[in-house]
């Protein structure tokens, strides 16, 4: 907690007020995603262990007729700011069987994720059967995650059914839902936009056709090439990102700022969005470098603090942290505060040791994410409400006499103002007078 901010807890009854007073505006960055399995990566698994390249075919070659059928799909995560941001998702799969028949029940699972490319070499342990699969995520392989495996469908398709050849069929309601929070489940394990969720196709309760080699069905096309197929399964994914602030707009005050040495650490460094590259959201990095930080002045760590002007009042979703990039300077707790100026006044609320009657306290003693790896970690923080002035009152840093701080994005939409009682009496004025005239 700060030693010089006054803790204010921002209670329903304010949050309230607020709503009643201002309108809405524009909604938030809502896109449909839709990935093909990706073309490396179409292998199955036959009745005698072994894999075969199909483009993607399930129950490929072999007559033994028994279950443990499966095949491997990878499909590409869209970018989202946080693993709420992914909202709905559907799968879609071709079925080309034989003699219009399905030869046994298809069930779909969720087994993870993989980051890069991946690979046409497929680990034997991922293809266990429905029977024997009660793996945990550590158990899938170095390159899988750490979820457990989710069984996003249970019958997909019926054995014993007839359907055209070829057939298109989805996920339904409830399967859709299950594949959404498996979807979300690999975000906050780590994952992050082109990296590949791991389905897995699986037969069970298995129909004999045919003792020959004709105990197949296949889910996707059979043509194989260095693309996915026409009827390669598609996974559609909605995403409900918050839309960016444009830091045009945005000006930032510090209690100190370093200008000892050139180039100069101010406080606007952490809001201009210089030193970004990526995506801007889970993808985007900060170079570090210092004329792209804010870094305070000598002093006590405890009364340091950043204040960011976003322009107008905003209706915040979030905002993402980028923390400095030497380990000795980095902020490792903080207070997070917020106020909003009245539409009609225009006012400041001040410095925020000055006037802590004006400022909102939103999240106490938070502990930022640490330098590491080489890189400039990220904290993503959800915030409600509206306001218009952020700042953080730093409490601790990594032990140097001075704090610095990597960059600052802002998530939300501005909030337009509903007109005030006097300017409706003074419209209602108007235009009696003109039916007067």
């Amino acid at each position: 907690m700060s030693t010089f901010l006054r803790p204010i807890v921002w209670s329903g009854v304010i949050a309230v007020a607020v709503s009643l007073c201002c309108a809405g505006s524009a909604p938030a960055e809502i896109v449909v995603h839709t990935e093909a399995s990706h073309a490396n990566h179409r292998t199955v698994e036959g009745p005698g262990g072994g894999t075969q390249n199909f483009s993607f075919g399930l129950l490929a070659g072999g007559g033994g007729g028994q279950n443990g059928f499966a095949g491997i799909a990878y499909f590409k995560l869209p970018d989202v700011l946080t693993a709420d941001s992914l909202t709905d998702a559907d799968l879609q799969f071709t079925l080309s069987a034989l003699g219009n028949s399905v030869l046994g029940n298809l069930d779909i699972y969720g087994l993870g994720y993989v980051t890069g490319t991946p690979s046409t070499s497929v680990p034997s342990s991922w293809y266990f059967d429905d029977a024997n699969d009660t793996r945990t995520g550590n158990d899938l392989g170095t390159n899988i995650g750490t979820n457990t495996v989710t069984k996003i469908a249970d019958n997909a398709l019926l054995g014993g059914t007839s359907n055209p050849s070829p057939s298109v069929h989805s996920t339904n309601a409830s399967q859709d839902t299950t594949l959404a929070t498996f979807l979300r489940s690999l975000y906050t394990a780590g994952a992050t936009a082109n990296d590949y969720a791991v389905i897995r196709f699986n037969v069970d309760d298995y129909i004999p056709h045919d003792p020959g080699n004709q105990n197949r069905y296949n889910i996707g096309s059979v043509t194989s090439g260095p693309t996915p197929p026409s009827q390669a399964p598609v996974l559609t994914m909605t995403t409900d990102n918050p839309t960016l602030i444009d830091n045009t707009g945005i000006t930032a005050i510090a209690s100190s700022e370093w200008t000892n040495t050139t180039p100069h650490r101010l406080a606007i460094q952490a809001v201009n969005g210089a030193g970004l590259s990526g995506s801007e959201y889970t993808t985007s990095t900060h170079s570090g470098t210092p004329e792209n930080v804010w870094l305070s002045g000598y002093g006590t760590i405890a009364d340091q603090w950043i204040r960011v002007d976003l322009g107008d009042v905003y209706d915040l979703d979030a905002v993402k942290i980028w923390n400095d990039g030497l380990t000795n300077r980095q902020i490792t707790q903080a207070d997070i505060y917020v106020a909003k100026s009245s539409f009609n006044e225009g006012g400041d609320p001040g410095n925020p040791d000055d006037n802590p009657e004006n400022w909102v306290l939103k999240i106490e003693d938070r502990v930022f994410a640490p330098y590491t790896n080489g890189e400039n970690s990220i904290d993503i923080l959800a915030l409600t409400g509206k306001a218009r002035y952020f700042a953080i009152a730093v409490d601790t840093n990594g032990g140097d006499n001075l704090v610095g701080l990597g960059e600052l994005q802002f998530f939300g939409t501005v909030v337009i103002p509903e007109p005030s009682t006097f300017m409706l009496a003074a419209i209602g004025l108007l235009g009696m007078t003109r039916r007067r005239a």
